[in-house]
């Protein structure tokens, strides 16, 4: 079990007029095409029942399995995704759910591709006042959420996925979980996963961000819908549980931009612009509230038939949150000249070898520098690095990795080193 961690100190409303603008002038541009343009059929393919457990034996292998949406056709590079997480109130539910065909043509008709994972499911009865200590909660659902991720990280590049372009979202308990793997980052970063790697996050219409308000405030069934998920009254008073559970105690402006699509119901709406100025965002423009109920909110995502803001406005969300991203780039800005002047020793006429010295800076999602000279193999390397040099042609290779770890495009340095006359 992950051990408890000290919640991050709140934060206050900052301004994003910027991405307001950005994710308006989308919607439009979006709506307007739903209008003028006919509705197509986008083909893609599936890859089912894949197991995601890095573990050995796996600890579900009816449960611990992902599904795989790619467009019918191939890609010049890899694809940014969409990972989406089941509701069904942490006891219920599949990753194969009949909302997915339209949400798989929604996002493979972008030209993304979509994950959709199950996850392991507490019981859906039990004695409250006597739970079973072994049973499955809080936190293996957000772990085995970290475990699918961790897979993907390694493997996302074999199946035409790109591990550093990835978007969480989820309904209901599935929205929980993807707002809490993205602020909590200790769910993915035990399986070698860096927070970067995670774009955004879309929660759709959950009201547990905060776990204790939920379990005092919910009649649905709180003794067993949050108990045997979250834990009973005694067993977070041992563990501290609700807290650490709960998305509101980790946001702040440094976790992935969320948006927020929920019921159009006062309560629930206060809910996600609390968590939403939590983030350092601003309500208006990350909560939209749609004429749906709590499952029509999920059906609506991908449907031919939706005709309220939901698709529009997870479809400009997405958008932007990758137009947005920084990829990894390295600028060299001091190298040696095309041809380096090599001394001779002065009793055998040798050309003596001497330093080259290359300076250069990072920018974006980079994950550090590598280099290498001539046939030496990549290591890591700041800024200034120095070389000797010896007489012939040689080529100064220097690259930044992505924050999965995968090598980003590489800049070559060509130059000769040759003895001056005698």
């Amino acid at each position: 079990m992950l051990e408890p961690m000290t919640p991050k100190t709140p934060v206050t409303e900052i301004g994003l007029v910027a991405m307001v603008r950005r994710v308006a002038m989308v919607a439009l541009f979006l709506a307007i095409g739903a209008v003028l343009l006919p509705q197509t059929a986008h083909s893609y393919v599936t890859q089912s029942n894949i197991s995601y457990d890095l573990g050995s034996p796996p600890a579900d292998p009816a449960r611990n399995m992902l599904d795989i949406y790619l467009p019918d056709g191939p890609s010049s590079e890899p694809r940014p995704f969409v990972l989406h997480i089941h509701g069904g109130g942490w006891r219920n539910g599949d990753k194969a759910n009949p909302s997915m065909p339209d949400k798989a043509a929604l996002f493979t008709g972008l030209g993304y591709g979509m994950v959709s994972i199950s996850y392991r499911l507490s019981p859906m009865t039990g004695d409250p006042n006597n739970p079973d200590p072994n049973r499955i909660m809080f936190p293996d659902h957000p772990d085995d959420v970290g475990e699918a991720i961790g897979w993907l990280d390694r493997n996302a590049l074999s199946y035409g996925l790109d591990p550093d372009r990835m978007i969480l979202m989820g309904h209901s308990a599935g929205a929980h979980l993807a707002s809490l793997v993205s602020t909590d980052p200790r769910y993915i970063e035990r399986y070698g996963v860096d927070r970067r790697q995670i774009l955004g996050a879309i929660p759709l219409d959950t009201g547990a961000f905060d776990i204790e308000q939920s379990v005092l405030g919910s009649a649905d069934e709180p003794s067993l819908l949050f108990g045997n998920a979250f834990g009973s009254p005694a067993e977070n008073l041992a563990t501290n549980s609700w807290e650490t559970a709960s998305p509101l105690t980790w946001a702040d402006a440094s976790d992935p931009r969320h948006l927020f699509v929920v019921q159009n119901i006062p309560g629930r709406i206060s809910l996600q612009n609390f968590m939403a100025i939590k983030l350092g965002q601003q309500p208006p423009a990350s909560v939209v509230a749609v004429p749906l109920n709590h499952n029509g909110v999920n059906r609506a995502v991908g449907s031919p038939t939706d005709t309220t803001q939901t698709t529009p406005a997870i479809t400009a969300f997405v958008t932007d949150r990758l137009a947005q991203y920084p990829g990894p780039q390295v600028k060299v800005s001091k190298r040696p000249p095309n041809v380096v002047r090599l001394a001779r020793k002065a009793r055998s006429g040798k050309p003596k070898s001497r330093s080259v010295t290359f300076a250069f800076t990072g920018s974006g999602n980079v994950s550090g520098i590598e280099c290498r000279l001539d046939g030496a193999s990549y290591g890591a390397c700041s800024s200034p690095r120095k070389y000797w040099i010896g007489p012939g042609a040689h080529n100064f290779r220097v690259r930044p990795p992505y924050p999965s770890g995968r090598p980003g495009e590489t800049t070559l340095v060509q130059f000769r080193a040759v003895a001056k006359k005698r």
